[in-house]
């Protein structure tokens, strides 16, 4: 517990607000986890003495075990929000061997004294997300774009910038609002690297879970899957680590976790269910050996697992454990099957046209065994859903109407059946990652109540506890920052951008204008904007305004224009042009689902992916605008111009996906290549300097080279062993920037306190 006095701090330019827990800069609100939050508070009410470094931790890490590097990260964090550059101390003054202290002028404003109640315990970070449109299991971020809309088994939509396939882009609705709620704003940089406590808030909600705490269970960073057991007592996890997966056991109270089965490459699992008893795991399964997934049975104690069932991936099990409902794809419709556990006796519940069917990982059983919840495509937007409620006696579905637009994940019973909690996007985030939110249904009134609304994703994962009073998920967050190496010695490469959590620095957008600048996207936790900075990380500065989604940039080779793809119109996708400077925007393509596009070597065109006809063919338009030229009529993506101009490279879906080389006088085909196992082309691919290879992503590490004369791919040599996204040469050849990141999901458990 901290007490404190409820005040307002005021200092230079920077003011700090207990009651709501802000630190704000010129009235806009700085991202500061609680620690960090904390630190400070202790420092600014001890304002002219000097704190010891055991006293610190001893305050605001309480009962628990740190290492006093934490706490040196954390005074690092606070310097570089004041701007306080190396030996500086105009905020705070490091006093040799003894501690810290806060030397600002302050100005106090007191008001009336509260309590604020704060729960302690250990928490950590780190890899994985789901592909929404087959419902598999995937490795991260770039595979939204990877696997894209086979809409295989769910119609799900995610924002334009993840697109890679034929699927209906979703509708944004821009606003300017940086949020800046009560709970957990965000977390900065440190936090990738050290522990981060559970927060409580409320919502405006009356449930259980008006007000929760957060208990971090696991600390590797690496979780992809979980589930708890109906006891509450332990609960089974999968970590992916290097492309590598393994089913583990942990204990809610903590203690030394068991490995169920060890790692195996390129092993999937989607899904995770105890039996009643909690003595037993059920799982579904594929790898390389076993092309097709089936359900095994292991005990939680360890020892020989056995197949259950085969064929069937997304399961849920029911509350007796005798039988389990799936999603299964025959012909044009989608079918909600019940059966016995061991896939014997089948029934159809319910039959839907795939054009508007269910979300085959989002069915759960009520505690009664009576009902089933799922999340149903909005027949009127097929990119939102709708929570449905399916009463087996009598095959009768009802929608729970509500006003939030969705896109649900998963959903979870409440142990007396009077509610859903479901893992849903919102139709209104225009971050540049997912952000799933945990949101309350009541099914007999329609009314929601958020569980969670701060600026994690909790999703790939969704158990309440039987007493329904706990919940636990997968905390989902990731960071972004540039780096910059020379060319030619990869491994000098430095950090240049330091953007906190929420910012994704050059994630879906990075290239160099032909005096050596460096333009990029960014975010404000809520939409996506171009920004320009040196080629050492100075002066940056935002180029077009937040509050819609600008994404997916190209530099013209004179170095004119910027081009990208944007919902600045309508809230519709199409190709966008402004100068360099960002000012002067002009809209390019009118069809309202035109995406990627990428400038010409001779600057007179912008070639782009077009879903107008659903197909994602290769279009032209001139840098001009004017009538566009439909080039194919296959599924062409994340285009690249060679520097020679002579060919551009692009991923071309035919009998399968593959890496084409076109030639730019004809715009036909004249090679392709096979990807190497994890090649991937989304987000986007870059020739070499000297015209001779296509450098594309791998989705565990590194980047590949592949020589358009032929032979293997390589990888690119100097580059550290971790996950990529977006780069860039510069136009001369001299400097190639990158972006890199950490990608963090840890098992939560979210408790309501009444």
């Amino acid at each position: 517990m901290i007490a404190a006095m409820e005040q307002t701090y005021s200092f230079a330019e920077f003011e700090v607000d207990t009651k709501k827990r802000l630190l704000l800069k010129n009235m806009q609100a700085i991202a500061l986890n609680s620690k960090a939050f904390d630190l400070l508070i202790v420092l600014i009410e001890n304002r002219g003495q000097i704190v010891n470094k055991e006293e610190l931790l001893e305050t605001v890490w309480a009962n628990q075990f740190v290492e006093e590097n934490n706490l040196t990260v954390h005074i690092s964090a606070l310097r570089k929000i004041f701007g306080e550059k190396r030996g500086e101390h105009q905020f705070i003054a490091t006093i040799p061997g003894k501690g810290y202290k806060f030397v600002a002028e302050l100005k106090e404003e007191q008001n009336e004294i509260i309590v604020e109640n704060h729960s302690f315990s250990r928490i950590i970070i780190e890899e994985e997300t789901k592909d929404p449109f087959n419902n598999q299991q995937i490795r991260s971020i770039d595979e939204f774009t990877a696997n894209g809309n086979k809409l295989g088994k769910s119609s799900f939509a995610l924002p334009s910038h993840f697109i890679d396939k034929n699927f209906n882009p979703i509708s944004w609705k821009p606003f300017l609002i940086v949020l800046c709620g009560i709970g957990l704003l965000s977390t900065l940089i440190g936090a990738a690297y050290f522990g981060r406590q559970p927060f409580q808030y409320n919502s405006s909600g009356t449930n259980t879970f008006s007000k929760v705490s957060i208990k971090q269970l696991t600390t590797n960073g690496k979780v992809v899957r979980a589930a708890l057991a109906p006891d509450g007592k332990t609960f089974a996890y999968v970590i992916s680590d290097s492309g590598q997966r393994s089913l583990w056991l942990g204990y809610v109270d903590g203690g030394n976790h068991l490995q169920l089965r060890p790692a195996v490459i390129d092993a999937q699992y989607s899904q995770l269910v105890f039996a009643p008893d909690s003595n037993r795991l059920y799982f579904s399964y594929r790898d390389d050996r076993n092309s097709t997934s089936a359900i095994y049975r292991i005990p939680v104690s360890g020892g020989v697992q056995e197949k259950v069932t085969d064929g069937i991936d997304n399961f849920a099990l029911s509350p007796d454990g005798g039988k389990i409902a799936f999603g299964q794809r025959v012909g044009e419709n989608d079918l909600l099957i019940i059966s016995n556990t061991d896939g014997s006796e089948p029934f159809e519940l319910a039959t839907f046209p795939k054009t508007s069917s269910f979300i085959f990982n989002s069915i759960s059983w009520s505690s009664d065994g009576k009902r089933l919840a799922f999340g149903r495509v909005r027949e009127a937007e097929k990119s939102l859903h709708d929570l449905a409620i399916i009463e087996i006696i009598n095959r009768k579905i009802e929608i729970i109407k509500n006003e939030i637009r969705l896109k649900i994940s998963n959903t979870s019973w409440m142990k007396d059946s009077s509610g859903v909690v479901v893992s849903a996007l919102k139709d209104s985030s225009q971050a540049s990652f997912p952000q799933y939110s945990l949101i309350h249904f009541d099914v007999t009134s329609g009314k929601t109540d958020e569980i969670t609304n701060d600026l994690s994703s909790y999703d790939l994962a969704l158990d309440l506890s039987a007493d329904s009073n706990s919940i636990l998920t997968i905390e989902q967050r990731q960071m972004n920052n540039i780096w910059i190496a020379p060319a030619d010695k990869l491994s000098e490469a430095k950090q240049i951008t330091f953007g906190s959590f929420g910012k994704y620095d050059g994630l879906w957008g990075l290239d160099f204008t032909p005096d050596g600048k460096i333009i990029y996207t960014n975010s404000d936790t809520q939409s996506q904007f171009i920004s320009e900075m040196n080629a050492d990380g100075s002066n940056p500065k935002p180029l077009t305004a937040p509050g819609m989604i600008d994404s997916v940039l190209n530099i013209s080779n004179d170095g004119r224009y910027i081009v990208f793809h944007s919902n600045r119109n309508n809230d519709e996708f199409d190709i966008w042009r402004t100068d360099i400077n960002g000012s002067n925007p002009k809209q390019l393509t009118f069809g309202k689902m035109n995406f990627q596009p990428y400038v010409s070597p001779d600057n007179k065109w912008v070639y782009y992916k077009s879903l107008e006809k659903g197909v994602g063919e290769l279009r032209r338009v001139s840098i001009d605008g004017g009538e566009p030229e439909i080039l194919n009529d296959n599924e062409t993506s994340w285009l690249s111009f060679s520097p020679d101009g002579k060919y551009f490279a692009a991923s071309y879906k035919t009998d399968k996906t593959r890496l084409a080389i076109f030639d730019t006088t004809t715009n036909e085909v004249i090679k392709q290549f096979d990807f190497p196992k994890n090649g991937t082309m989304s987000i986007g691919s870059r020739w070499s300097p000297d015209s001779s290879s296509v450098a594309f992503r791998d989705w565990n590490d590194g980047l590949w080279l592949q020589p358009i004369e032929g032979g293997e791919p390589k990888k690119m040599q100097g580059l550290p062993k971790e996950k990529f996204y977006n780069f860039a040469w510069s136009k001369d050849g001299k400097q190639f920037a990158f972006v890199r990141g950490q990608e963090i999901r840890d098992v939560v458990l979210i408790t309501g306190e009444k």
